[in-house]
């Protein structure tokens, strides 16, 4: 009687996104083996994908649950991995501090979108709104359900969440370090709490929350102004722009794979 295939352990089923095994370049539609190219070419057409969904070229229902969180990612990242909009399947660390175990993101990410649907929009104050998107972002970003793009997914998802709002989320406003340190400092250090810590997030978030009516500031971090400027591109020279955010290297352990200290480059 054959005897059933083993089931793949974390550092298996990581390989399998991999070009070459234990290495930091992720599998890829376009071919590319290069950490450089890869980076360049994801955020020359994630730029392009985010335009269409911010000038509501892309019909996604605002659901405010994970199948609206994965139709974002698989919109933005179509074009680059088989498994865009799918959640991760493996554990992970950033800087020392785990995300949510892959098992329970899913769950998580359910609960927030519950409480989000059980806002007022129409009638928040801005304290309140600040407030609350602030700490839904802290809990998406700590259930981190894709293994890459996470950032860029959740932004856009938190802002389709809150349209009904008389305040809009304004992420130009914003330098990258200092939204990258809120972001980290909200992670909990230990999981078993199940929450989040989004004092520095809330302070941010005051800085971005603008009235709906309010013109778009000009992006304080070069970076994304550049992501703006790049919404209208297309598929020409993927691999030959070399500027832009750093890209999560990531390298296994023995039970999660951990993301080594790298600036986020989601914008």
């Amino acid at each position: 009687m054959t005897q059933p295939a083993p089931e793949p352990t974390p550092i298996e089923r990581w390989n399998r996104l991999l070009t070459e095994p234990g290495g930091n370049v992720l599998r890829n539609k376009l071919g590319l083996t290069d950490a450089d190219r890869l980076r360049a070419a994801e955020y020359r057409i994630r730029a392009m994908r985010q335009g269409e969904l911010q000038r509501g070229e892309v019909d996604i229902p605002r659901t405010s649950d994970l199948p609206h969180l994965q139709a974002i990612h698989q919109h933005l990242f179509q074009d680059v991995y088989e498994w865009a909009g799918q959640t991760r399947d493996v554990d992970l660390v950033k800087d020392g501090q785990p995300f949510v175990e892959h098992g329970w993101a899913p769950q998580w990410i359910e609960n927030t979108g519950s409480k989000m649907r059980g806002v007022d929009w129409p009638n928040i104050s801005r304290e309140d709104f600040v407030r609350t998107a602030a700490t839904a972002y802290a809990e998406l970003n700590l259930a981190h359900p894709f293994r890459e793009g996470n950032g860029a997914s959740t932004k856009l998802f938190l802002q389709q969440m809150t349209e009904g709002a008389p305040y809009r989320i304004d992420y130009d406003r914003v330098e990258k370090n200092a939204w990258n340190q809120a972001s980290m400092d909200s992670r909990v250090q230990s999981l078993q709490t199940r929450t989040v810590q989004p004092g520095q997030l809330v302070q941010v978030f005051d800085q971005i929350v603008v009235d709906r009516e309010q013109p778009a500031a000009a992006a304080v971090d070069p970076e994304l102004a550049k992501a703006i400027a790049l919404q209208n591109s297309t598929y020409q020279n993927l691999g030959t722009h070399r500027s832009g955010p750093t890209a999560e290297q990531s390298a296994p352990r023995p039970q999660t794979v951990s993301l080594a200290k790298a600036p986020e480059r989601e914008v």
